[in-house]
């Protein structure tokens, strides 16, 4: 999951660096919800006790991201639930009550899919 982060990250930092100077080549890199919900995914699979921390801060890039217009990316039922799948894996003592917020979330913003 580790590594599956830092090519995200590696990604998104090509990506930004192609837009100043081949949009051709940009659109080739753009990356997209299946990129950073398979991020999430990993890390959801990891059992890692952080796994539902490092998920939800995907998730608020995404959102953030969804926000500027060249990126194509927004955060969808896929992403929530993969999040709170990862919450739930985590082990983590706050997961249940993190993984309902995310829940309310997505259910009472009707902007995600």
């Amino acid at each position: 999951a580790h590594n599956a982060e830092e090519i995200l990250k590696r990604l998104l930092e090509d990506y930004d660096e192609a837009l100043e100077q081949d949009t051709e080549y940009a659109k080739e890199l753009k990356p997209n919800n299946v990129v950073f919900n398979s991020v999430i995914d990993a890390w959801a699979r990891s059992g890692s006790n952080s796994a539902g921390e490092k998920a939800e801060s995907i998730l608020l890039r995404m959102e953030g991201l969804s926000k500027i217009k060249i990126y194509d990316v927004r955060p969808d039922t896929i992403t929530f639930n993969t999040c709170i799948k990862a919450w739930c894996n985590s082990g983590h003592p706050d997961a249940p009550l993190k993984a309902e917020g995310l829940l309310r979330k997505l259910e009472t913003n009707p902007q995600y899919p």
